[in-house]
């Protein structure tokens, strides 16, 4: 009995920890990013007042200009996300630093692998447009639900999207993105990304070798933990 409480009350602690952590590691990209959004957009009028109105193709000058402003800062935006420390529940199951890590821990359980590649290959798909090793997304995976509010198990599929869903919504909300544009910009790539990175022998029709994940109660949190615990994220 006496363990159970200490137990329970351990993973109250570190649940806390996490949350703590997640909210200073989105304060810290929050102004990390308004900082290099601002800096760059000085930058980009620069560049225009520089230009000459004149031009019969000042309008197309203009449109390039803040078209390498809203790279620049879209590419910002999926690197100044970066996890924050795991709570020592985790970090005490990761191998020792400068370590040998595949001799440190056993092999990564199978399911845990189609999992991961599962997860990957569907935030790619042209439906949610995000890149497979999106950092601000993979942080999200770690407070994703795994429940509903009656208790059952959700979905591995739902699981993702909340996650999908936390990342969008944060992108929309600091950089103004173009989710309309976003999804046609994924779908004219994700096909040749999918033939690019399949295997030979292997076909664009045929079913992904991780396909068998969907639907099975599994929590994303615990996958992703056990992924990062053994290097493999």
């Amino acid at each position: 009995r006496l363990s159970e409480e200490i137990k329970t009350l351990k993973t109250k602690i570190d649940d806390e920890e996490a949350a703590r952590l997640l909210k200073a590691a989105e304060e810290t990209a929050d102004t990390d990013l308004v900082t290099f959004a601002t800096t760059r957009r000085r930058k980009m009028l620069d560049e225009i007042d520089a230009l000459d109105p004149d031009a019969p193709d000042y309008r197309d000058q203009v449109a390039n200009v803040q078209a390498q402003a809203d790279r620049d800062i879209v590419k910002k935006s999926q690197t100044v996300v970066a996890a924050p420390p795991a709570p020592a529940s985790a970090s005490a199951a990761s191998p020792p630093a400068g370590g040998d890590a595949t001799a440190a821990s056993p092999t990564i359980p199978v399911d845990t692998e189609k999992v991961i590649s599962y997860v990957k290959e569907k935030i790619s798909a042209p439906d949610i447009g995000l890149d497979k090793d999106d950092e601000f997304f993979w942080l999200m995976t770690q407070q994703a639900p795994d429940k509903d509010q009656t208790g059952n198990a959700l979905p591995l599929d739902e699981q993702i999207r909340w996650a999908a869903d936390q990342t969008i919504n944060y992108r929309s909300r600091i950089l103004g993105h173009d989710r309309t544009r976003q999804l046609d910009d994924a779908a004219r790539t994700a096909e040749g990304n999918r033939k690019r990175d399949m295997p030979l022998g292997r076909h664009a029709t045929d079913n992904p070798p991780a396909k068998e994940a969907d639907n099975k109660p599994v929590s994303l949190a615990d996958a992703v933990d056990s992924a990062k615990n053994m290097r493999r994220l």
